[in-house]
């Protein structure tokens, strides 16, 4: 359905190439016939009509029936049909490539304007495995069907010119092929679970691997190498005991089909030995059979081996269905400004039915101040923040931005007037004007310079070996906690934030590095409107409104 209704050029151009080549393909399969011929008899005393047609045809461009020119024409035809198998094969490759393309961006729209509890809710080994192979697998699937289309086409012509010339023989031979493959039909149960297997550990071996890399400090500061390197190899032979039987049972169908085909190629030739056909009308018919057989067991492969792609696609549509039931409902009221305050109002908040944080929440965040968010390890400090800034969504209660319902305010436009530095900020595998410019663009390296100056950031970066250009590796791994912080202040206010949110942003740092940042935060106090988690009181002492979250009752 994607195909047709989102590619009907690409459909018509492999179409038109399938005409084409059938055309010539059928050609190809009669000039089998004059050749024949003439190497029985040279005088062509009783050739075939087929035969005669050709002979009529090289007559009239003043040429005499010769075995070079029967054989010349024979490897033309030839040629040529294998240059458009090539623009076939070249068609299927466009098609699929293009659905992919096409099915891994929706995929990834519809998971990126989900609710964040929906990535909270699954593996990131699924997420990763599904991208990296699953789509994978299922363009190669759509590939299959669009081949499987072509070979269809020559597969009809491969019979019909036969079915013309003896249809005996043809019938004989397609009934023996038939029955012959009727065991075949019942692999595609076998073939299905092979895959779902396939799936799940290919699953599993992803997880493992985003695990390790997810955790390689921690991994290598308990030297716990040798227990993942033992568990990721136990979870890749399972996976490799899955994909092996997999692909045996696809590529074994074929191999094992082909002696069936030839086998019913010779015993339909037999027959039409034994009714006296015309010798030079048996090899045009034996020809086409033994192109057509391999085909035949072509088609079939591919028919088991999509039951083996179907666990791939029901992945992918299951993680999809999943993230469309918690699709964030967007409001139609834009915002590009926050004045007055923010209001949390009887806000009932849990993660589960049984793990509930908030019953009952009220509280206030004022504009162009700064707000303190405090309370004990666990009791939802920035759970608060992921309420405030709608990456999740209160069981009850309302929360309200200068008097309007978050729910109906166009998130977008709202997310916009905020700046976020995480108590982990998360830095990319590039330089440090490339990560200062991820969330906004079109800044001058002045306006850069000035928001590193307000996040005590510049000196740092001048004095690096590159300046701006400095490559800060994965994660900002060549860059301290300090720094990797100021980077990511700098990054949030290039935002040109109204509200600039920090979730324990000292949490992690030393005393210095600590009084650097708040000497940072304090350069926008009575500028933006600051909302920051914490438990240092160096940090509290400086805040225009607290939220003890312990000494609310919730």
């Amino acid at each position: 359905m994607i195909f047709f209704k989102n590619h009907p050029r690409s459909f018509l151009l492999l179409f038109l190439v399938l005409t084409i080549e059938g055309f010539i393909a059928s050609i190809g399969v009669l000039s089998v016939a004059p050749l024949a011929d003439f190497i029985l008899d040279h005088n062509l005393k009783e050739p075939s009509e087929v035969t005669l047609f050709f002979v009529s045809y090289i007559q009239k461009i003043n040429l005499s029936p010769s075995i070079l020119i029967f054989s010349s024409f024979f490897i033309f035809i030839n040629l040529i049909k294998a240059i458009f198998e090539i623009l076939i094969r070249l068609c299927v490759l466009i098609i699929k490539y293009a659905v992919q393309k096409e099915i891994m961006t929706n995929l990834l729209r519809t998971f990126l304007y989900t609710q964040f509890s929906f990535f909270t809710n699954q593996s990131q080994g699924k997420f990763l495995n599904t991208f990296n192979r699953e789509v994978t697998v299922v363009g190669d699937t759509l590939g299959h069907l669009t081949m499987q289309l072509a070979q269809t086409v020559q597969l009809l012509i491969y019979l019909i010119v036969p079915l013309m010339i003896d249809p005996i023989m043809t019938i004989s031979a397609l009934g023996i092929a038939i029955v012959l493959s009727t065991p075949f039909l019942f692999l595609k149960q076998k073939s299905y679970n092979l895959g779902k297997a396939n799936t799940h550990t290919s699953n599993k071996t992803m997880s493992v691997i985003s695990e390790i890399f997810s955790g390689i400090r921690v991994l290598i500061a308990n030297s716990r190498q040798e227990k993942m390197i033992n568990l990721h190899k136990e979870v890749f032979s399972q996976h490799v005991k899955a994909t092996v039987k997999s692909q045996i049972l696809a590529q074994s169908i074929q191999s094992i089909y082909y002696p069936i085909g030839i086998a019913a190629a010779i015993c339909s030739m037999g027959i039409s030995i034994f009714l006296g056909v015309k010798l030079s009308d048996t090899a045009i018919v034996l020809w086409s059979l033994l192109r057509a057989m391999p085909i035949l067991g072509t088609l079939i492969r591919t028919n088991i081996s999509i039951s083996n792609f179907i666990p791939s696609y029901e992945q992918l549509e299951k993680l999809k269905d999943e993230a469309d039931k918690v699709k964030l409902k967007n409001g139609d009221l834009k915002i590009n400004n926050f004045s007055d305050k923010i209001i949390f109002k009887d806000v009932q908040f849990s993660y589960t039915s049984k793990n509930i944080i908030f019953k009952k929440l009220n509280i206030e965040v004022f504009a162009n101040k700064f707000n303190a968010i405090i309370g004990k390890s666990g009791t939802g400090k920035s759970t608060i923040l992921d309420l405030m800034m709608r990456m999740q969504i209160p069981r009850n209660g309302k929360i309200y931005v200068d008097g309007k319902n978050l729910q109906d305010l166009d998130i977008i436009s709202f997310r916009k007037i905020i700046g976020y530095v995480s108590q982990e900020p998360f830095l990319f595998n590039g330089s440090i004007r490339d990560n200062l410019l991820w969330a906004t663009e079109n800044k001058t390296d002045k306006e850069i310079l000035e928001a590193c100056e307000l996040a005590n950031a510049k000196k740092f970066i001048i004095n690096a070996r590159n300046g701006l250009e400095t490559f800060i590796g994965d994660n900002g791994i060549m860059l301290s906690g300090g720094q990797r912080q100021r980077i990511a202040i700098a990054r949030a206010l290039l935002r040109d934030p109204k509200i600039l949110i920090f979730d324990e942003p000292t949490s992690a740092l030393d005393n210095q590095t600590e009084m650097a940042i708040i000497e940072t935060i304090n350069n926008f106090r009575n500028k933006l409107s600051i909302v920051v988690v914490t438990h240092r009181l160096s940090l509290i002492k400086k805040a225009d409104n607290i939220i003890n979250i312990d000494e609310l009752n919730i």
